[in-house]
């Protein structure tokens, strides 16, 4: 009789039960993101939009062991969009930056040494202080000079540390020698960050399909031309910066190539085609953009907008950069 349980589901319901699966999933398998929600697009990655912590696994699609590849921004999601975890529940266009993972471990990748103390000898093994370590890290002494400080040493144990790691430097917290005073600054690995340090911001979240999000590799800023008319002579009236209206600051957004771009109209010697790209972003604010609004991204690289398409799914804007001659 299940079946007539599913039955008598409205739509919505059945859609909460398949965010709660993906929200299970995300509990086991996804790394730590900071939610940010902005209502308008200057600058969304702030303290003040930032509603919690959640988890997200991203993959690029469901089929085993398939990566990432040249040219895709859309990854299927395991995350939670279930109305029940409100204000927690990631919604379209929320950003999602990744933090260190409170209930994360770490351990010592590599250590370096700050004091060699004295009265210590081969073979010793020094353990370090500091932390709330589930296991404590272990070095071994390799070599010493004639007052015995440490020279040389190696991780015998690299340990398992609760979050947050003790600061550097890290002293001794017991030796199996007559050593003292050795200090050691230690690098961690672990922590949760599961990829390079990507944003990525929630695409859609569609009727009976996995939520999608979108992995960001630029932050934009979108300036639209502002130019003073009038009688008389009044100056310079080109385009800047400065004096550009600000349409959005400080976006987020996918840059990618998008086609084969354009011959620069100048037809110099040293001009080189025109690039094409393609930019993903979320719509947030429902501002309106126009051809010839112009984009400035994080590496102060240039673009002007060809066509910007508003659809469900957030802008997608063909835009050619700016490529001036040498």
């Amino acid at each position: 009789m299940a079946w007539l349980w599913w039955c008598n589901m409205t739509p919505e319901q059945i859609q909460q039960k398949i965010f709660f699966g993906y929200a299970k999933a995300a509990s086991k398998l996804g790394a730590m993101y900071n939610l940010y929600r902005s209502s308008t697009p200057i600058n969304p990655i702030q303290s003040g939009n930032l509603v919690g912590q959640v988890r997200m696994s991203p993959s690029v699609s469901w089929d085993y062991m398939k990566a990432l590849d040249y040219g895709k921004a859309a990854f299927n999601a395991c995350l939670d969009a279930q109305s029940s975890s409100s204000p927690l529940n990631c919604r379209v266009g929320d950003y999602l930056v990744p933090v260190a993972d409170t209930a994360a471990q770490y351990n010592a990748a590599s250590i370096s040494i700050v004091s060699g103390g004295s009265n210590y000898a081969v073979g010793d093994y020094v353990m370090l202080s500091g932390g709330t370590p589930v296991q404590y890290v272990v070095l071994s002494v390799v070599t010493v000079n004639g007052s015995g400080a440490i020279t040389s040493a190696t991780i015998y144990q690299a340990g398992n540390y609760n979050y947050p790691v003790p600061s550097n430097p890290l002293g001794q917290y017991y030796t199996t020698g007559n050593g003292n005073g050795a200090t050691f600054n230690v690098i961690w690995s672990g922590g949760g960050i599961i990829d390079d340090n990507n944003t990525y911001y929630v695409q859609s979240l569609q009727f009976n399909l996995p939520p999608r999000v979108v992995i960001c590799n630029r932050t934009i800023s979108i300036i639209r031309p502002s130019q003073q008319t009038g009688p008389g002579y009044v100056g310079y009236q080109g385009y800047t910066p400065g004096t550009s209206i600000n349409i959005m600051t400080g976006m987020p957004a996918s840059v990618l190539k998008g086609g084969r771009g354009e011959n620069a109209p100048t037809n110099l010697p040293t001009d080189t085609r025109e690039p094409m790209w393609q930019i993903l972003m979320p719509n947030l604010g429902n501002v309106t953009l126009r051809t010839d609004d112009i984009v400035i991204d994080d590496l102060n690289q240039e673009y002007v907008i060809s066509v910007a398409e508003a659809t469900l799914l957030g802008w997608r804007i063909d835009a050619i950069q700016v490529v001036n001659s040498r």
